[in-house]
């Protein structure tokens, strides 16, 4: 992978708006927003070059990261406000 070019295989790969740690809200647009009314942490960040060609955004409750496991994922940028 010397000459590796990453435009090749994520062609709109962008950076994310958010980062790991983050605060945020799910937005009242997204189709999850009624199962979603706290604040999360953003956990993770991946590309998901594979189906979506977006983001795909795992948050997690404080509940969750205090037991030690626990989130979702499968929110884009478009699904989540900064809180």
């Amino acid at each position: 992978m010397d000459n590796w070019d990453s435009k090749s295989y994520v062609p709109e790969a962008k950076r994310c708006r958010f980062v790991i740690g983050q605060a945020v809200k799910v937005s009242p647009a997204c189709e999850y927003a009624d199962g979603f009314t706290n604040t999360y942490a953003i956990v993770s960040i991946t590309w998901d070059y594979q189906h979506r060609g977006k983001f795909n955004i795992a948050i997690a409750s404080a509940a969750e990261i205090g037991a030690g496991y626990g989130s979702t994922d499968g929110f884009s940028e478009d699904d989540l406000t900064e809180a």
